[in-house]
This record gives structure tokens, C-alpha cells and sequence, in this order.
């Protein structure tokens, strides 16, 4: 029975092209002019609430409720729909799964009667990245191909590579290093064709933790600073916090655990700083692993309690079942015997829940 080695990617929200390069001040001079036509508007607070998500989730959360307020009061749908979608967005992001599948299906409905096939296969995505963060890969899998299906009859470059690099995910968590490379490097050259520095950080990113799978960790630090470089270039708060805890596992492996340290420390200040709980249950468990790794067992049990109560309060199967299986082996290493087998047999239950047979059938069918 394997041990899940907690690993972020942000590999799959779609977000609209271009509106970071917008003048904030000049959207909100639109925004709040009731002499403006509406959808103008509505296509103002649609572009500074993408960039939040990257600083804050409760004030994206809020404009995008101020949107969805907005174009109810003027009753259209179209841009209802938008604002679901958003709303669910932030939601994913602070790991309320429940609100976000459901303001993901209320926008789905409404992209089917418009005929929106680009928004549907973006929420089929985003659907399946949802069911991954609960160790469900199969249902992940499955709305990925739906997403991957409409995506190329579109022949739509920039939501392809969404999906590339998430199934590429998949294989990944299967242990099927070949397959997930083949996936990444497909992406990698699809971001570098089309310029797009952002992809290009996601690609590198996910490579880096695919080389730590091998071992290979000159190469997996490489891509994760060469991401990190890139996230700070475009001050991408979301994005370097992912870079930092995953360089934080990286030098874990590599026993250098002052690095260690410093970079899951910094990730914890990134996440809370953008409002994200979900993300922090990840960086917990990194520095309790750290921690029981340098014999600190005590502190080991601190950090990964707290990842454990993020984890059940999120859903999050596999970072629960690894917070588990830290507590057990260090009440185990303390001689606390009835504590370590209590959170042994809670490992070996989640471990066991997430089979992974179906899923190795489903994709020899890719």
C-alpha cells in the first residue's frame, strides 16, 4: 500500500486571455458608471475579478457576487452564467468542493441553452479537477475526455492544453512516469507556441514534480526555480506558493531540511496571505513530514494535525490519508502504541478507499 506523496499542480481553471494586461482603474471607472451599457459593465467586473483570485479569494468571492447580483437585476443570463462560473471558482480554490460543484452545474445548464460548447468544456474540466482533489481520479478522468472531446472538435489550443496537462496528472499519481511526461512535454511546446508565460510556469511546475518522482532532483529543481522565476516575473502570489511547497518536498527528499523548511514556511505566509485553507492542509503536512524526518516528533504531530483537520473539513482524501499516516508513525516512534494504531487503521481505510484498479483500466483506453 502506498504512501501519496502530497505534490500541488494548478494545472486546469480556465481563466479569459488578457485581462491582466488592463488598467484596473479604468475597469472600476466602468464598472461603477450606471450610464455604461450593461454588458459593458459586466465585462469590466469580469476582468479585475480573474486577477484576485491570484491576491485574494474573499474579494474576488465578493465581486463576483456583486456580478451575479448585477446581472440578475438586469436579468441576463448569459452573464449570469459567468458569474456562477466564477463564484465557483473561488470556491474550488478555497476548497468548499459541495458549492463549488454546485455553482459549476447552474453555469453549466445555462452555457447548454446559450449553446456555449468553450464554457461547457471548461466546467466539464474544472468538474473533474474538483472530483481529483477528493482522490476520486476515475470521475476526474471521466469529465476530463468529456472536456477533452469538445475541446477538439473546437480545436481549441488553450483548453487542450488544460486538459493535457491534467490527464498527465493522472498518470502521474498512477506511477506511469512515461505516459505523464509524454502529456507535459505536450503542453510544454503548446505554451512556448502560443508565448504564454503563465502555461509555461504550470508546464515547468508540473515537470518538476514529475522528476522528483524519478529521483532525479537536479532536473526537478531545475523546472520548479525555472517556474518559480517566471511566477514572480508576472507576480503570480498563487502560483509561487505552489512552487515554494513543492520545492519544500523536493528538498525533503533531498534531507536538506533548512531549505526544506524555508520554502514550506513560505508557502504557509502565500496561502494565508490569498485566503486559501485548502492549499495550507498541503504545506502542513510538508512541514510535519520535515519535522518527523529530523526525529522532531512532537512538532510532526503539531503540523500535521493541523493538515488532517483541513483535509476532513475540505474533503480531501489523499492529503487526509497522508496527514494519517505522519500522526501514526510519529505516535508510533513516541511508544504512544494506542494513538499510532488508531491513525493507522484511519490510513489504511482512506488508503484502501482510494482504489485505483478502475482507473488503470480506464486509461489503457486513452
Amino acid at each position: 500500500m502506498r504512501i501519496i506523496a502530497i505534490l500541488f499542480f494548478l494545472s486546469g481553471i480556465v481563466a479569459p486571455k488578457g485581462f491582466a494586461q488592463t488598467n484596473k482603474d479604468s475597469l472600476w471607472n466602468v464598472w461603477n458608471n450606471s450610464s455604461e451599457p450593461d454588458t459593458n459593465r459586466l465585462k469590466a467586473i469580469q476582468r479585475l475579478t480573474w486577477p484576485m483570485l491570484n491576491v485574494n479569494l474573499d474579494s474576488a468571492l465578493l465581486l463576483a457576487n456583486q456580478q451575479l447580483e448585477f446581472a440578475t437585476e438586469k436579468n441576463v443570463r448569459f452573464w449570469i452564467g459567468k458569474a456562477y462560473y466564477n463564484i465557483a471558482t473561488c470556491y474550488y480554490y478555497k476548497g468548499d468542493y459541495v458549492r463549488s460543484l454546485n455553482f459549476y452545474q447552474k453555469s453549466l445548464e445555462i452555457r447548454k441553452e446559450f449553446g456555449d460548447k468553450k464554457g461547457e468544456a471548461a466546467i466539464y474540466g474544472n468538474i473533474g479537477l474538483i472530483y481529483a482533489a477528493q482522490g476520486n481520479n476515475l470521475k476526474n478522468l471521466e469529465y476530463q475526455l468529456q472536456s477533452l472531446a469538445i475541446n477538439e472538435t473546437l480545436q481549441d489550443t488553450d483548453n487542450l492544453t488544460s486538459n493535457y496537462s491534467n490527464i498527465a496528472v493522472i498518470y502521474q499519481e498512477q506511477k506511469d512516469t512515461t505516459k505523464a511526461l509524454e502529456y507535459y512535454n505536450r503542453t510544454l511546446r503548446m505554451y512556448e507556441a502560443e508565448g504564454n508565460e503563465k502555461g509555461i510556469a504550470i508546464a515547468y511546475n508540473n515537470m518538476g514534480t514529475m522528476f522528483k518522482e524519478f529521483e532525479q532532483w537536479d532536473k526537478s529543481l531545475h523546472y520548479l526555480h525555472q517556474s518559480l522565476e517566471v511566477r514572480t516575473r508576472l507576480k503570480d502570489i498563487m502560483g509561487m506558493a505552489i512552487n515554494y511547497v513543492n520545492l519544500g518536498t523536493v528538498y525533503n527528499q533531498m534531507k536538506n531540511h533548512d531549505k526544506a523548511k524555508e520554502y514550506t514556511l513560505k508557502s504557509i505566509d502565500y496561502f494565508k496571505l490569498l485566503g486559501d485553507s485548502t492549499s495550507l492542509g498541503n504545506s502542513y503536512y510538508t512541514l510535519g513530514d520535515i519535522a518527523l524526518d529530523q526525529g522532531q516528533y512532537k512538532e510532526a504531530i503539531k503540523n500535521c494535525e493541523l493538515s488532517l483537520d483541513i483535509a476532513v473539513a475540505t474533503h480531501r482524501a489523499p492529503v487526509e490519508s497522508a496527514a494519517c499516516n505522519c500522526l501514526y508513525r510519529a505516535y508510533k516512534a513516541l511508544g504512544n502504541t494506542e494513538k499510532a494504531l488508531y491513525y493507522f487503521e484511519d490510513f489504511y481505510f482512506l488508503e484502501d478507499s482510494l482504489a485505483e484498479e478502475d482507473l488503470k483500466i480506464a486509461l489503457k483506453r486513452l
